[in-house]
């Protein structure tokens, strides 16, 4: 057993049939910059091959070398629980047989993890190559892989956390293990239920190079239906979750002072935002004016909470998944605070700031997730944060502070898609209502997916309206398909 504290990476390699392999895997990683720190951990999951002798002629010159053969096959995931059960390090990374890195990959996603404190995930960009045992320097024809930044809805979509992350272990006392009954999707389940309440980081770098075998040479190709029945049914239940909690509520506090005229267009604004549940705020020395600027925009009385400043207790007493604190003279909507909001969320920050210009501090909008307003910290540095203090260490550089300046469409966060989930909705009772109950869960399988699938990756709604429309009907027609059974073309 090695020394607590001795190795940085536990890298744990999967063999099942894998000796023409295994050799440039270990020698891969073995020639890692870290590779003094580098615990590497080899699972033989029963295969008929001689790996076994081949790690035992390792381990004779290297200690950081561990090996275990389970008496029958298991999953692949199986065996990462293996590994995850026997490291000692505290980041874990997946090292595929067939699979090579950059000479300082580790050390990068682990520099990354060091620099990022609120991210549990590390992933880079990544060749594809066709030839067997490749190296990365040798030059081979090969495609590059570069995944694009963290959201939770894309990951939704695409596994593009790719074939090498490095993860903290610490992330398995809390989430589990893999899903050891699956046999190709078990690492997408298990990065999509830590991304439902993490963050992961990517290092925009080609870090690694994917072996792309042949048809039939791996259980993704040797059993395409298998894979896309596990991969849907894993998207499914995670697009359920992810559909359930896409609207967070939200608490706007609008901060300083104004005149009762300015008030009732601010929070006339603020009631007329229907896109997400929300409740309203002013922090202000001038009550009485907040007070009739509320009123004179139809509000009651009860529903406005007023304080003279930001306190401990007033951050405390808000209850919205998300605080927005916005000074008063901003020139920002309150759906563009939502959508503001939207994006800290789906990229997994903790908090966030928005301008709608960039030059003018000033007017700098500042997102804080619930449950971090319970820090005297960002308590006392949150009127700074507002009047254009550096704001990058809010949190006391625990939590990443997300600045945005320009916003993205965001076809889930329209009130056009939340009207199409409510035709959803429509949609399954009508169904039931009819006798086509059995075939709901399937049309949620296949058709739900599919029509958010088209809303999201189809590209239409980056080409405006017209286009958004096309993805929309596509996706819809798909939909209705799965529901009725109908030859609808």
């Amino acid at each position: 057993m090695s020394a607590p504290g001795k190795y940085l990476v536990s890298a744990i390699v999967s063999a099942y049939r894998a000796e023409e392999f295994l050799e440039g895997c270990l020698d891969d990683l073995l020639s890692q910059t870290i590779a003094d720190r580098l615990e590497i951990l080899v699972i033989d999951s029963a295969s008929p091959e001689r790996e076994g002798e081949i790690v035992r002629s390792y381990q004779e010159k290297h200690g950081n070398i561990r090996y275990v053969r389970t008496p029958r096959r298991e999953t692949i995931y199986a065996a990462w629980n293996r590994g995850v059960a026997l490291a000692t390090a505290p980041h874990l990374t997946n090292a595929n047989a067939d699979d090579r890195h950059r000479k300082d990959a580790l050390e990068t996603l682990v520099t990354a993890l060091e620099e990022h404190p609120e991210a549990d995930l590390a992933y880079a960009g990544y060749y594809e190559t066709s030839r067997k045992n490749d190296s990365w320097d040798s030059g081979s024809s090969r495609k590059e892989k570069m995944p694009p930044e963290f959201r939770r809805d894309l990951l939704l979509l695409d596994c593009y956390v790719g074939p090498q992350p490095v993860w903290r272990k610490a992330l398995h006392e809390e989430f589990g293990l893999f899903d050891d009954r699956m046999k190709v999707a078990g690492d997408l389940e298990f990065w999509l239920r830590v991304a439902e309440q993490r963050r992961f980081v990517r290092v925009p770098e080609l870090l690694g190079l994917y072996y792309a075998s042949p048809a039939g040479s791996n259980a993704a190709s040797r059993d395409r239906g298998r894979n896309r029945e596990e991969t849907e049914a894993v998207q499914d239940r995670y697009l359920r979750r992810y559909l359930a909690r896409i609207d967070p509520k939200v608490s706007l506090v609008f901060v300083g002072d104004a005149t009762a005229g300015r008030w009732k267009e601010v929070f006339a604004d603020a009631r007329s935002c229907v896109s997400s549940p929300i409740e309203v705020s002013a922090v202000t020395s001038r009550p009485e004016e907040a007070t009739t600027g509320w009123e004179s925009a139809d509000g009651a009385p009860r529903d406005v909470r007023l304080a003279p400043r930001i306190t401990g207790e007033f951050c405390r007493s808000l209850s919205g998944g998300y605080a927005v604190f916005i000074p008063v003279g901003a020139d920002v909507s309150a759906s563009e605070l939502i959508r503001f909001v939207g994006e800290v969320d789906d990229r997994g920050y903790g908090a966030g700031t928005f301008t709608a210009s960039e030059d003018d501090a000033s007017r700098r909008c500042l997102a804080v997730r619930g449950e971090l307003l319970g820090s005297p910290r960002v308590v006392r540095q949150m009127e700074d944060a507002l009047n254009g203090a550096d704001v990058g260490n809010l949190l006391g550089g625990d939590v990443e502070v997300l600045s945005i300046s320009n916003l993205s469409p965001s076809p889930l966060r329209s009130r056009f898609s939340r009207d199409l989930r409510h035709c959803e909705l429509d949609a399954l009772e009508h169904a039931f209502r009819k006798g086509k109950g059995r075939s709901v869960p399937g049309a949620l399988a296949h058709g739900e997916l599919g029509f958010w699938k088209a809303l999201l990756l189809g590209g239409g709604w980056r080409e405006g309206r017209n286009g958004w429309l096309r993805s929309v009907l596509r996706g819809w027609t798909d939909f209705l398909k799965g529901i009725y059974g109908s030859k609808m073309s």
